[in-house]
This record gives structure tokens, sequence and C-alpha cells, in this order.
């Protein structure tokens, strides 16, 4: 236990030293300041509708007093603009009504502002009022996207930070010494996973707090982040294992950084049929974790299955990981 706190004491000291280090600790928050700044501008403002022009005019009229309006010539039009990326419902006509469309994935704030609208238009009076205001106070598919992204991006970064300490100590041949001492290998990766951790709990409480204030239960973000720590040293391990100098960690972290955040994200627009795809994968579980806390009102799964399963699923990737990278960590792979 006492060789194993010393070997975090000095990573801690050498993270902060390290400016390329260093800089993996703090783009994150900086880049939760950028987004609390910009993001209210990213999102509308307000309600948007694809209409079709075979809608009644006075209608459409009524409708704009609601929000945007983006007139169509065919309902085919207004079906392509639905199953764009944003959350943007449709009205078209069938049977000689007008019918709303949506693809299935838009916030249900979204999906009901536009039931209640074309209601009150074709009621032919304004029947209620919309204030779009906080940021926290309504989701969207972009600023889920968009926050989600990052509070991933700064639990993947304690696995970083701490695998660059391995590629350090493999480079300087720092490693070899260490050989030679009582640390044995699973000493040394609990070490290296338990200042993971701690970094990427710092940067992800900070992440967390910038976006969100105190808007969110961090009791759960607490269980989140304990139920991340195996993911978290999934990465550290390939990392530190897969990379002999810091060239090729880039390159490692090139691959696996677009694959555990495209991940989640891609599962975003499947519909739910086919979202057992992505059931294999930790992060899409730690995906759907975070999101049930974060915007509770988009959840599927709640919060304790996909917690379970993230754990699960990352001892299993952690233990195929160490028999890919055992011999690369230390010599004779002790």
């Amino acid at each position: 236990m006492k060789q194993i706190l010393i070997l975090m004491r000095q990573d801690l000291a050498t993270a902060l030293r390290d400016n390329i280090l260093l800089y993996m600790i703090v783009a994150p928050l900086l880049l939760a300041l950028v987004v609390r700044a910009f993001l209210p501008a990213v999102e509308s403002a307000g309600i948007t509708l694809a209409v079709s022009s075979e809608v009644d005019r006075q209608v459409i009229e009524g409708l704009k007093e609601y929000g945007d309006i983006e007139v169509y010539a065919t309902g085919e039009e207004v079906r392509e603009r639905v199953e764009r990326i944003d959350a943007v419902p449709g009205i078209v006509m069938e049977d000689g009504k007008p019918v709303l469309l949506y693809e299935g994935n838009e916030p249900e704030n979204i999906i009901e502002s536009g039931h209640v609208v074309l209601a009150a238009s074709l009621a032919g009076k304004r029947m209620v009022r919309f204030d779009f205001v906080s940021l926290g106070e309504s989701s969207s598919i972009i600023r889920e996207v968009i926050v989600l992204s990052l509070v991933m991006l700064a639990l993947l970064l304690g696995g970083v930070v701490s695998g660059f300490h391995i590629i350090d100590e493999k480079d300087s041949k720092a490693v070899n010494a260490l050989a030679v001492t009582p640390l044995n290998l699973s000493r040394y990766l609990t070490a290296r996973s338990l200042i993971a951790l701690i970094i990427a709990a710092v940067i992800t409480f900070g992440t967390v707090l910038i976006l969100s204030g105190s808007e969110i239960n961090y009791l759960l973000l607490t269980v989140a982040v304990i139920a991340s720590a195996l993911l978290i040293a999934l990465f550290c391990l390939l990392i530190g294992g897969l990379a002999n100098n810091q060239i090729s960690a880039i390159a490692v972290i090139k691959v696996l950084m677009p694959l555990y955040l495209a991940v989640p994200i891609i599962s975003l627009f499947v519909s739910e049929s086919l979202q057992a795809i992505f059931f294999p994968f930790p992060n899409y579980w730690q995906f759907q974790m975070l999101r049930s806390f974060l915007f509770g009102d988009s959840a599927v799964f709640g919060f304790w299955r996909p917690a379970l399963f993230t754990v699960i699923l990352s001892a299993v990737f952690l233990l195929l990981a160490l028999k890919l990278t055992r011999g690369r960590l230390m010599p004779r792979g002790r």
C-alpha cells in the first residue's frame, strides 16, 4: 500500500509540472466555460416547425405567432426535414386534416409544444404563450450531444493522463527499476488506475459544475464516476500498454477517442429497435447512465441498470486488455 501511495503522489506531481498533461486537465474546464457561454445561442430560441404548403394559409399564419416556420412544397419534403438530426417536428395534410410528424427521438417538450401550437392555430386564437429561457430548464439533441460529450471526455482524460505516465516511465526506462522493487504489476496498475480515477473525478466535477451548477444530483454523479472507474483504467492500460512514446500515444488516442465518443452519440439517432447493437459497449451504458441524471426526461434505462452494465462490461474489456498488454507494461510481466 505504501508503494502505491508513493507512486500516486509522484504521478500527481508530474501531472502538475508537465505542460501537456496540465493542459489535458484544464482543457475540458475551458471548453465547459465556452459551452456555457455560447450554447444558448446555438439552441433554438423557440419552437421550429416544418410545414407543407398544402396546409391552409390561415393555419400557417397562425403558426408563425409561436415560432419559426419553414414551408415546404410537398409533404415528402417535410418528412425529409423532420428526419434530420435537429429536433424539428413537421405538419402535413392527411385525409384533409393537418397532422403532426416527428421522428421519435425529439425531447418530450418539443413534441408537446408542437401539439399545443397546432391545436391553438386550428382554433384560430392564441391559446398559449411560450417563454424559452434557461439552459438548464429544457433539453435538446444538440445540448445533449455537447454536454454529454464534454462529461465523457472529462472522464476519459483521467485515463489518458495516467497512461502518459506509464509511457514516460517506459520511455525513460524507469519501469525497469520498478520491476526489481516489491511493486508488482497488479499494484502498479492499481496505483495508475487510482490516480486516473482521482484526476477524472476532479475534471468531471469541475466540468459539470460549470455546465449545470447545482441543478443536478451530485451524489449520482459520484456514483457515475465510481462506476466508470474500470473504463477509465481500461483507457489508461490501452494507452500505456500499446504506445511506446508520446507520438505513438497520440496515434492510439486518435483511434480510441472517436470510438469512445462516436458509439453512444450515434445511438441517439438510431431507432429503439436497433439499440441492441450498442449493448456490448461499456461506453454506451456509461453514456446512458450520465444521460439519466443530466437529462432525466430523455433517459430510457434509468440510472442503476446502465451503471451496473458499465461496471460489468468494463471489467470484461479490462481483462481482455490486460492479456493484450501484460508483457508491454513491465519487464517479464510482473
